[in-house]
């Protein structure tokens, strides 16, 4: 999908084993059963990580310029001697935030990580309870759809909480070089990803500060001065939506054959799932009100099928009425997906697809509509004389059927991650290198760039590892492009940071 195929925080694991197989690596996908030690065993472990970041762009004061995001995350894998092993896991964060004037936000969460048990039965290996499923060999991959993406801090989100667990239950069966595994997911979890009120938010301070000059607060009545406090501070959440229920029937499942021969590793998946990445449905009322504007609109007009102008002149009152102007919400679909990888001359070469058979957008007039989805990646990999690691991947987003119906936001989109075009090809490349005797010093670049907007992203870094579990890491990230495009959306926080980890 559109979220993950073209801006996930997935890549940023591209480099992180490149001494190890140059086909990407899957620990919970091994050719046989594991067999039980005969001994009980316990191992306790986790990492504690800091990072300090200062955006460069000071021009909105809806924004936090300064951020510190302090977290620990503690891991234990459990096996009593028998057939059967448990793992637990756990994360706790604290994150302070500051704007230009000096005016603080904190946040705290706990949360239970991932939970589950690992039974070995024979050649059936059976996993139960909240865990993290990966399908897909590719470092972005479009088969990766069990779990929902963290996009909470976008592309500076930690390698390991890029996805979200969820419960579910998992049967692996091995046929020898074959493998066919069964999942059901009971409950419907979105894509996480705050709706406002954060530099990274749907609506993003950009558009409040824009919308707040041309109808101040201290015009507005009471309780709308009230609702838009909840955007500003962060408040606003996705209560107000149309989830599926969690009931039996709203489930998700999904099986994947896989297996290899003649030097490539495969798989063919199917999934009956939810769409991560919900939409706002907007009431039919201010549907016929953004009609109503665009049909009023000249030939000449500048405003005109601009989606963000619409907004912006929208009248405060009708944007927070009752009923709501809009609610969150999602739909069923299935997706097909296929997968190889290899090596050729040292290259590790890896190709993958995904077929939905419908993806819900946005029309220009804020009404969904549902399209087959295609989404196709193609990589390669290699690691030069032992210190030089390249990656690189040409991804494409095809929506078909385009010409059906109209999707917006070519021009002017006030929700960024909307932005749609019938061809979407980006390209992802990362480079690490190291140095030292001890290879201490390892600088990184991380680029993408989007040849339908002709927005990018580029992350340099340089990595200090001062022990073998204490590291430093010192980066600037620059987001430009279009406004209307998912990088030029978020152009405005552009930072340097300091990135420290201790593991344990």
């Amino acid at each position: 999908m559109i979220a993950a195929g073209v801006f996930s925080p997935d890549y940023a694991q591209a480099g992180e084993s490149p001494e190890t197989s140059i086909v990407q690596m899957d620990s919970e996908t091994p050719s046989e059963p594991a067999v039980p030690s005969p001994e009980s065993r316990a191992h306790v472990g986790g990492f504690f990580h800091s990072r300090l970041n200062v955006d460069t762009s000071h021009d909105n004061p809806q924004k936090s310029d300064y951020g510190l995001r302090n977290g620990i995350f503690l891991k234990g894998d459990f096996d009593p001697g028998s057939r059967l092993r448990w793992t637990l896991s756990a994360r706790a964060s604290y994150k302070v935030f500051a704007d230009e004037v000096g005016y603080f936000t904190n946040y705290y969460d706990l949360e239970l990580f991932e939970a589950y048990a690992e039974i070995t039965l024979g050649k059936l290996d059976l996993k139960l309870g909240k865990q993290v499923a990966r399908w897909g060999r590719a470092d972005i991959s479009p088969t990766d759809n069990l779990n929902p993406p963290d996009l909470r801090d976008f592309i500076f989100t930690e390698k390991e909480f890029t996805k979200v667990p969820v419960p579910m239950a998992r049967a692996r069966y091995y046929l020898g070089d074959f493998n066919v595994e069964g999942v059901y997911v009971p409950f419907f979890q979105p894509v996480r990803l705050p709706p406002a009120g954060d530099n990274w938010s749907l609506i993003n301070p950009r558009f409040v500060h824009d919308y707040l000059q041309k109808h101040p607060l201290d015009n507005m009545p009471q309780t709308i001065r009230e609702a838009f406090a909840d955007i500003q501070n962060g408040s606003l959440s996705i209560e107000n939506n149309k989830f599926p229920q969690t009931l039996p029937k709203n489930g998700e499942g999904g099986f994947r054959v896989s297996g290899s021969g003649a030097g490539m590793d495969f798989s063919l998946s199917y999934l009956y799932t939810w769409q991560d990445l919900y939409l706002p449905a907007f009431s039919p009322d201010f549907i016929l009100y953004i009609r109503n504007h665009m049909a009023a609109c000249g030939p000449q007009d500048p405003d005109c099928r601009n989606a963000e102008e619409i907004l912006l002149n929208t009248d405060p009152e009708m944007l927070v009425k009752t009923p709501p102007v809009f609610y969150f919400s999602t739909s069923r679909t299935h997706i097909l997906g296929a997968d190889v990888s290899t090596n050729v001359h040292g290259f590790g070469i890896r190709a993958e697809t995904a077929l939905w058979e419908k993806f819900s957008f946005l029309n220009e007039d804020y009404s969904i509509t549902r399209k087959p989805f295609l989404e196709f990646s193609l990589g390669a990999d290699r690691l030069f004389d032992g210190r030089y690691y390249v990656n690189f991947q040409i991804l494409e987003n095809l929506v078909l059927d385009w010409n059906r119906k109209t999707i917006n936001p070519v021009n002017g989109a006030p929700i960024g991650l909307y932005v749609a075009k019938e061809s979407m090809p980006s390209l992802v490349f990362f480079l690490r290198g190291l140095f030292g005797d001890e290879s201490q010093y390892q600088p990184e670049l991380r680029a993408s760039y989007n040849l339908a907007f002709h927005d990018y992203l580029i992350d340099v870094l340089l990595n200090y590892s001062l022990t073998d579990s204490m590291n430093l890491a010192l980066g600037a990230a620059f987001l430009n492009g279009p406004q209307h495009s998912i990088f030029g959306y978020f152009s405005q926080n552009d930072c340097v940071y300091l990135n420290f980890r201790y593991s344990f």
